[in-house]
């Protein structure tokens, strides 16, 4: 008779419980997939410590992601967009600190009344439409042919704080406006201009 071995049959135990442990989840997979799915391969959802947690196999990954990088001066150039189309100048004015200066225009007027305003005199078609570059919000400058077609001859560059507009800068800036690709306006002749028999110049 074989003398008796503690450890050789505390190791046996062990062994016979893991086999047990494996039967008994091999036979609910099983009874999971009578139903005709294969969960051979699903992870339980399971809340960690940390607040992540670990999708079921089955279940679809989120398709909607929040944007990490907010636009600048996004709201700014919409309420310019808006009051430039609109041919608000006053409503400008409120939205423009008592000293912004206006840059890059042909007639040299650097104060935003009356430099907006001759630029609308001498350029009666010209809208602005909203683009981004990058992580910033810029205006884009068009003006309508004789043809009824819309060409971008300008980007907007603005410069404010606090939802106040500092600094309204124009530029010619080709290469930019290539890379922003901007969309043409669509708009009704007669809803923004207040001489519309006026659009059919030949932009001067």
């Amino acid at each position: 008779m074989d003398p008796f071995d503690r450890h050789e049959a505390t190791a046996q135990a062990r062994v016979d419980r893991l086999v047990d442990q494996v039967d008994e989840a091999s036979s609910d997979r099983a009874e999971s997939s009578d139903d005709g799915t294969d969960e051979s391969f699903a992870v339980g959802e399971r809340e960690l410590a940390d607040g992540m947690h670990i999708l079921a196999g089955d279940e679809e990954l989120p398709t909607e992601v929040d944007s990490w990088t907010p636009v600048r001066d996004d709201d700014l150039v919409d309420a310019l967009v808006e009051a430039f189309n609109a041919r608000d100048l006053e409503g400008l004015g409120e939205l423009s600190a008592p000293d912004c200066e206006v840059l890059g225009l042909s007639s040299g007027l650097r104060d935003l009344d009356p430099a907006i305003g001759d630029l609308w005199d001498r350029r009666p078609s010209v809208l602005l439409t909203r683009a981004v570059d990058d992580d910033r919000a810029l205006g884009v400058l068009w003006e309508r042919a004789a043809t009824q077609t819309w060409a971008p001859v300008g980007v907007a560059h603005v410069d404010g704080d606090d939802e106040v507009l500092q600094v309204l800068e124009f530029s010619d800036d080709l290469g930019l406006i290539e890379r922003l690709a901007p969309t043409a306006p669509d708009a009704d002749d007669d809803a923004l201009w207040a001489d519309p028999d006026g659009l059919d110049d030949q932009p001067s």
